[in-house]
């Protein structure tokens, strides 16, 4: 008996080690919790604006396009059959994200083909926003542009703030009315959560970006009779809390009554969040040779435009005569960049008769030149002379995006007894943008008649919501929207006495956050650098840098065995800084080996490697922003691979071959199975991951359609770093019961072979599994789905495919 224990042991000990190669499953390392590839249907994603559409690119009608959407046939994009403009999102259905345990992070993924003409000013881009509050409110996730690759890129995004929470997805796009272009295409979104992999691998990035270039709060849109028409922006420069303001605007489009109401929706274009805390609506009925014009503060003034005096002179700072470019209304005006000013003479006038000053003007238009500092907000100051040389404001009008017009009293400031008036229009503005001043000019005497009616406000609407309440009163209670986001207004329209014109004061106050653009993350995959993260900076302020930490784990060190990273900061025409890059692996700070502007290759190790006063600047209009960065003193290791042609699939059962440059072995594996390459479509098979060192694996998700091609992913794990993913295509086992001849009904022949291997005088091969495995059948489908073997249920069913029974 006790002679027998040695060999007992033996057995034992070696089941035990042939148990424990054995592949078991664990927590999962990379677990797919949603995926949709638009193929079945359109995801039950909904276009709220009908800009986008749902279905497979109109190459024909639109060869500017792409050929085909990422994967599959079916996709979202902004007109699949013409060049278009406008703006529109697609938004979502809910999407549950599960609680994450520690260690875990959620990711989402998203191919996207953006084309938009985003070298003209505020004439196009795309947005991915999210939503954990049903879609009331939206954090920009990243701003998109076409030009960072071409075609259809894909974004992966870290949502792990959001686990635990339902969430809605929403795709932005914006294009100008002229600036019609390709678009943005939607394929392939997915969210999955990723155990992992330890020691952790951070990087640091300490940066700041100017997020206001393009951000002028929401616009107005007025009824025409048949449409809304963009008319302007409203409360233009009331940047952040700190900055809200009261803002009167004379409407420059038509607007039409409708059932006896003036309906005006706002809507916000840009990339920012607004806060509307009042909206309002005057009516001013007058003669119809006569004009209109709030000051800076609401009180109107009215004048003839025939009666207008043009000045005398118009000098610019350096004493050029620029009074051709001011003296009438014509849209080509005199360019005031920050720090200009135009020094006005008029002819003199009684000043008991009073006069106002009139001035229209349009901002924010980028020039040419040196940048000018962000001094204060942009606007055009109307001064008169003051004590000892100075110059004291009496008004201001702010700049908008498109023209408008402000009439200013100067009565007080007239000469008495008469003689010209002098008076300087100075420019607030910063970076390389201008305001164009169109027209300056004088009206003298008694104003025109006029009459003003406050309108009510008879609803308002926002999201479903009733926000009536919240407009009618400037108490703190306000309508919140991001970019997409738009709400209406309706007045009651009084009638219009004969003879008489009218025009439109529409009053709001708000203010408003722009979001800034993105900096995105890369990592060397082995291949090429692919995208692994993105951050949006909001602070409006260079000397406020916010400082942002990626979780690298999964992908550093890199399959070079380097620790070395890229960032690109999305480009348009802000500037940019970028104070610190660190990397860090558990509590070891790596040393920054280099750091290169890829610019023009310089070395900028000085600029980042600390927190200090230095920093890399990235100037206005500049648009190849990348960086490449490289630490070393860090653990070194190079995870493990699968060496060229060494995964398959056949018969059911998944194979590699395992390779580790630093000699470990593999102490786990995970596994995916999709519809398209690059984990793109819909996802079949994604177990939890898989411990042990086998190198096969059963497939056992979804059922396949014999003889389609599936796409296979594999990465391995030796204890210290996962690997990247290999991919293959693959077919699905054909289980058509041909097992030994060539036709296309079984024959007696392999009936015989799958006789032979369950007699056990054959053992089945992958091959023969592909073909003979066909028991047992899905009773949903009636395909077959076999079970790993073959056996008399095969033997039977090859016989009844023989005999078409």
């Amino acid at each position: 008996m006790f002679a027998k224990r040695p060999l007992l042991y033996r057995i034992l000990l070696t089941l035990l080690t042939c148990f424990a190669i054995l592949p078991t499953q664990g927590l999962a390392a990379e677990r797919v919790i949603y995926a949709t590839g638009f193929e079945q249907d359109n995801g039950q994603y909904q276009a709220d604006e009908g800009f986008w559409q749902y279905g497979a690119p109109n190459t024909a009608a639109k060869p500017e396009g792409p050929a085909a959407c990422n994967g599959g046939q079916k996709c979202w994009g902004t007109s699949l059959s013409a060049i278009t403009s406008g703006t529109g999102n697609v938004v979502s259905p809910a999407i549950t994200i599960p609680t994450l345990a520690a260690g875990q992070v959620a990711r989402l993924s998203f191919h996207a083909y953006i084309e938009v003409a985003v070298m003209a000013s505020n004439a196009g881009y795309g947005d991915i926003y999210i939503s954990s509050d049903n879609k009331q409110t939206w954090k920009k996730l990243a701003h998109l542009l076409e030009k960072m690759a071409g075609g259809w890129q894909r974004y992966d995004l870290d949502i792990s703030e959001f686990a635990g929470q339902t969430v809605n997805l929403r795709f932005y796009c914006f294009m100008a009315s002229d600036a019609a272009d390709v678009g943005f295409y939607l394929d392939d979104v997915a969210i999955t959560i990723v155990d992992l992999p330890t020691p952790s691998k951070t990087l640091t990035l300490r940066a700041w970006e100017d997020p206001a270039d393009y951000a002028s709060c929401p616009w107005a849109f007025t009824w025409d009779g048949t449409r809304f028409v963009q008319d302007n922006d409203i409360y233009s420069v009331a940047r952040g809390v700190a900055g809200k303001q009261r803002d009167f605007y004379l409407l420059q489009k038509p607007l039409v009554p409708q059932d006896g109401q003036y309906r005006i929706e706002v809507r916000e274009l840009e990339a920012e969040d607004s806060w509307t805390d009042y909206l309002a609506l005057k009516t001013i009925d007058h003669a119809p040779d006569v004009a209109v014009a709030p000051d800076s503060h609401g009180t109107l003034a009215a004048y003839k435009p025939a009666a207008l005096l043009a000045p005398l002179s118009a000098l610019n700072k350096v004493g050029g005569e620029v009074r051709g470019l001011v003296a009438t209304a014509n849209n080509a005006g005199y360019q005031a960049y920050g720090g200009d000013y135009l020094d006005v003479s008029f002819p003199a006038v009684d000043p008991a008769g009073g006069a106002r000053v009139v001035l229209r003007i349009k901002g924010f238009i980028r020039g040419e030149g040196d940048a000018v500092p962000y001094t204060e907000p942009p606007a055009v100051l109307l001064q008169v002379a003051g004590p000892a040389g100075s110059w004291q404001e009496i008004g201001r009008l702010n700049p908008r995006f498109d023209w408008s017009v402000g009439a200013f009293d100067v009565t007080r400031y007239l000469p008495d007894p008469p003689q010209p008036f002098k008076m300087r229009l100075s420019s607030i503005s910063h970076d390389v943008k201008f305001h164009e001043v169109d027209l300056v000019a004088l009206s003298p005497g008694a104003q025109p008649p006029f009459g003003v009616t406050e309108l009510n406000l008879a609803a308002a609407s926002y999201g479903g919501r009733d926000v009536r309440e919240v407009l009618n009163a400037a108490d703190g209670q306000s309508v919140q929207m991001g970019s997409g986001n738009a709400f209406g207004a309706s007045f009651t329209a009084p009638p219009l006495a004969d003879g008489q014109a009218r025009d439109f004061l529409l009053v709001s106050e708000g203010y408003y956050i722009p979001h800034g653009d993105t900096f995105f993350i890369y990592t060397w995959n082995g291949t090429t650098w692919v995208q692994r993260d993105a951050v949006s900076f909001t602070s409006t302020s260079s000397s406020n840098m916010e400082t942002k930490v990626f979780d690298l784990s999964s992908y550093l060190p890199d399959p070079s065995g380097e620790f070395k990273v890229r960032i690109w900061q999305d480009y348009r025409y802000e500037s940019a800084y970028i104070d610190y890059v660190g990397m860090t692996v558990d509590s070891i700070t790596g040393v920054l080996a280099t750091a290169i502007d890829m610019r023009g290759g310089s070395d900028i190790k000085d600029l980042v490697a600390a927190v200090d006063s230095q920093a890399l600047y990235f100037g206005s209009g500049e648009r190849n922003r990348w960086t490449e960065f490289k630490w070393s003193g860090l653990p070194d290791h190079v995870p493990p691979s699968i060496p060229a042609g060494g995964l398959s699939s056949l018969g059911g059962n998944i194979r590699w071959s395992y390779y580790s440059p630093t000699q470990d072995a593999q102490t786990a594996f995970d596994v995916q199975v999709w519809t398209g390459a690059a984990a793109t479509g819909n996802i079949m098979w994604s177990p939890i991951t898989f411990t042990g060192a086998s190198s096969v694996v059963r497939y056992n998700g979804e059922l396949l359609v014999p003889g389609t091609v599936y796409y296979l992913r594999v990465r391995l794990f030796d204890g210290k770093a996962w690997g990247a993913w290999t991919e293959v295509p693959f077919r699905a086992p054909l289980r058509n019961g041909i097992l030994a001849t060539e036709g296309s009904i079984p024959t007696l022949v392999d009936a015989l072979k799958a006789v032979r291997i369950v007699t056990g005088a054959l053992t089945a091969t992958d091959a023969d599994l592909d073909t003979g495995d066909i028991a047992p059948l899905d009773p949903a489908t009636g395909l077959s789905k076999g079970d790993g073997k073959i056996d008399i249920f095969d033997v039977i069913g090859i016989l009844r495919r023989m005999f078409s029974l």
